[in-house]
């Protein structure tokens, strides 16, 4: 007993514990600080370090490498019940290995977001995909790297708002609007090469159907009616370069019907 109290004594003077007492033959410890908080800590840290070393390996655990016959790389990234999912690169059996595409996978087919590139490595597209296709938002370039469409995507087409560029030296905006099955589709503005704006209104099937106003490359007003396959038809206006009504009535093909 003599040596518990002695020991107990040396652990208060330590501040180890604070207080201590003895009550028939039965020691009480009132608090105890260090140990009631540090192995808490502890245990916390090494819980956490526990799992990210888990996370690391399940992780790298899937991570894999695939090989053309002649033994060049053809894929590496996640695998999964024998497929290709996850994140992943896929790679062209030439001698220099290009990289042919660099983002998500599922059931061995493209899907969410990614980068397809082409034989001399240039960004073809960059965006979603799904079920192998461009589908969801992204980008599309010329194999000169020029951007040429920014916008919707289904089934590996131009579908939903987008905008579509000149490929001319400064990448002129050419069309901003809906798209349909890779049409223009719905309402949209057509741009003259300097820019001005050359037709706004409706579209069917990439033609202008429907209503709309077309303009000269000054800003000027040129018509304002009704279109049918890229042609006036019904009822329209025409006017001069003064802005002066020219003919006010119906449109068959193109030409005046009276």
């Amino acid at each position: 007993m003599l040596k518990k109290i002695k020991e107990l004594t040396e652990m208060k003077e330590n501040g180890i514990i604070d207080d201590v007492e003895f009550e028939n033959s039965k020691t009480k410890i009132l608090s105890n600080k260090s140990f009631g908080k540090k192995p808490l800590i502890i245990s916390s840290v090494a819980i956490l370090l526990i799992a990210l070393l888990c996370f690391f390996l399940l992780n790298n655990a899937n991570q894999v490498k695939q090989y053309y016959d002649n033994g060049n790389l053809k894929y590496e990234g996640s695998f999964l019940n024998g497929e290709w999912s996850g994140q992943g690169k896929l790679y062209d059996n030439d001698e220099n290995g290009t990289l042919l595409y660099d983002g998500g996978f599922l059931n061995n087919k493209f899907s969410g977001q990614g980068k397809a590139y082409d034989k001399n490595g240039t960004l073809l597209y960059d965006g979603g995909f799904l079920n192998g296709e461009m589908s969801g938002q992204g980008k599309m370039y010329r194999d000169n790297g020029q951007l040429m469409y920014d916008g919707g995507f289904l089934n590996g087409e131009m579908s939903g708002q987008g905008k579509l560029y000149d490929n001319d030296e400064n990448g002129t905006l050419l069309y901003d609007g809906g798209f349909l099955n890779g049409k223009k589709s719905g309402q949209g503005k057509m741009y003259w090469d300097n820019g001005e704006l050359f037709y706004e209104g409706s579209f069917l099937n990439g033609e202008m159907s429907g209503q709309g106003k077309m303009y000269r490359d000054n800003g000027e007003l040129f018509y304002d009616g009704g279109f049918l396959n890229d042609k006036f038809s019904g009822q329209g206006k025409l006017y001069d370069t003064n802005g002066k009504l020219l003919y006010s009535g119906n449109w068959i093909n193109g030409e005046r019907a009276n």
